[in-house]
């Protein structure tokens, strides 16, 4: 990173800025690197815009007509966190709010059936809270323990808390990942969730 030869490397990396102090690993190492007068550009980011919103609905859905007051009204509910948007149309999807019809390639969505139902009435934590009480009991124990391990863990690590092995540790997270509410770090659990898929 440091070295002035090299003039066609670029590394991205992500964090959040809430979630690293000035003595953080990374902070020091980004401090290095900006002494050794390397160029390290930040880009802090912000929510989404409402024509932000608008172009991601619009493209989700392939109508960017008739999809529009759903996106205002996703917009304002979740006030351009692209978290909380990606869990609220996964939620309208899983409960049949919004619906595909194969046969003719359209998105189907009624905005007063929507509005009446107050999913979009909860905030983040509350939609993320109600995500989770609907897996099985074996999926919300698991989440549980990782979540006393910390922010990240590893499966490993893990199965050993749930005093389980590692397949059966992967097949109860399985349900939590496939509904976005775990992301892996890494490809190393692929093989594990292949087994229990």
């Amino acid at each position: 990173m440091t070295d002035s030869e090299r003039q066609y490397l670029l590394l991205i990396g992500a964090y959040r800025d809430n979630e690293v102090s000035h003595t953080h690993p990374l902070m020091m190492s980004l401090e290095k690197i900006q002494k050794a007068d390397a160029v390290v550009n930040n880009i802090v980011l912000s929510p989404l815009q409402l024509p932000d919103v608008e172009a991601l609905i619009g493209d989700t859905l392939n109508d960017t007509e008739r999809s529009q007051s759903l996106a205002e009204l996703l917009f304002h509910k979740t006030a351009g966190n692209p978290f909380f948007l990606t869990q609220l149309l996964k939620t309208l999807n899983q409960e049949d709010f919004l619906t595909y019809e194969f046969q003719s390639g359209v998105w189907h969505w009624d905005i007063q059936d929507i509005q009446a139902i107050g999913i979009t009435d909860l905030n983040v934590v509350e939609l993320t809270a109600r995500n989770i009480c609907k897996l099985s009991p074996e999926t919300q124990k698991v989440l549980k323990l990782a979540a006393c391990i910390g922010n990240t863990f590893n499966l490993e690590v893990l199965a050993i808390v749930n005093e389980a092995s590692s397949l059966t540790t992967a097949a109860q997270l399985w349900p939590a990942l496939q509904a976005g509410l775990i992301l892996p770090l890494s490809q190393d659990y692929t093989p594990l969730l292949s087994l229990s898929g």
